[in-house]
């Protein structure tokens, strides 16, 4: 029997064409239980029940997936761009990350290539900006971690010209960047304000809120809610892949989970089905720090083994 076993550490930190677009909003996405589909507002099956991965449609195209490869469709259930790709984003901003051969780049809503495939990882555009990875080449420069960061804009030029050892949002919303001990803000014009040459958890990481965040039933239930949730991608099971995802994401001032990206990835169909289970995580309550509401940024790893 299959059995998934899920490893869960919090670290807490205060971050603070085709068709019309009603037309598409109607299509709704839909599983049987055993495959993905979508349904207009009548609940009429209009793109069959025949994909093991799928998601909602985004500016007119949405991504699916079979056998562990991913491609996109349009609004009549029709492939297009004539693609296949290992990994893909849904539209965001008129671009969709993907990956051929494990490398990351985006494409318009031609199938175009736009950023060229050179990133160890990427996700969506979002403000403008987009978060992307590669392999840490210089461990003495930015420390242990196995990746570095990168803020691109649309024209794939980097943001601060530099790499960074991490990211975090502030309660403002501010982007704080370190390189390994160095810690900068990233400015809206894109420019690095340096902050100072610290332990960067002094500046940015909490060990301790006068109020943590609650999820309703305490942390057991939240061990119990994703063990229940969590559904091992049909494509991977008799290939027996296995991995970690570290999953991050906000819980803010009203207790809604938010911002939710991969912190450390895995094979693409469990970043996925990670990122899938913890946005439907209900409403906590907030933390609290100085007699106020602030954003609270958890990592949580989610450790699929197959038995």
């Amino acid at each position: 029997m299959n059995t998934i076993r899920l490893l869960l550490i919090f670290f807490l930190i205060v971050t603070t064409t085709l068709k019309s677009e009603s037309q598409i909003k109607k299509l709704a996405l839909k599983h049987n239980g055993k495959k993905y589909g979508y349904v207009n507002n009548k609940g009429k099956k209009i793109i069959p029940y025949k994909y093991t991965y799928a998601e909602p449609f985004s500016e007119g195209f949405a991504v699916v997936e079979n056998e562990a490869i991913f491609h996109f469709i349009d609004t009549l259930g029709q492939n297009v761009f004539n693609k296949t790709f290992y990994d893909a984003w849904p539209y965001s901003e008129g671009l969709a990350c993907v990956s051929i051969n494990k490398k990351y780049g985006f494409i318009n809503n031609k199938g175009e290539v736009v950023i060229d495939y050179k990133y160890d990882y990427a996700e969506s555009f979002l403000g403008g900006k987009a978060i992307v990875r590669k392999y840490n080449p210089d461990t003495n420069k930015y420390g242990t971690n196995v990746f570095i960061f990168g803020i691109i804009n649309s024209k794939d030029e980097l943001l601060g010209d530099k790499w960074f050892s991490s990211v975090y949002k502030s309660d403002s919303d501010t982007i704080y960047v370190t390189i390994n001990k160095d810690n900068y803000i990233l400015t809206s014009n894109g420019s690095l304000e340096f902050k100072s040459t610290e332990n960067k958890s002094k500046y940015l990481i909490i060990d301790s809120l006068e109020i943590k965040p609650e999820y309703p039933g305490g942390e057991i239930e939240l061990l119990n809610r994703i063990s229940h949730s969590v559904k091992y991608p049909e494509s991977l099971k008799s290939e027996g892949i296995q991995g970690k995802v570290f999953v991050q994401f906000i819980i803010n001032k009203n207790g809604n989970v938010t911002d939710v990206s991969i912190y450390n990835p895995a094979h693409p169909l469990l970043n996925k089905e990670s990122i899938r289970v913890i946005k439907a995580l209900p409403i906590w309550k907030p933390g609290i720090q100085n007699g106020k509401e602030v954003k609270v940024s958890f990592i949580i790893p989610i450790n699929y083994r197959l038995y």
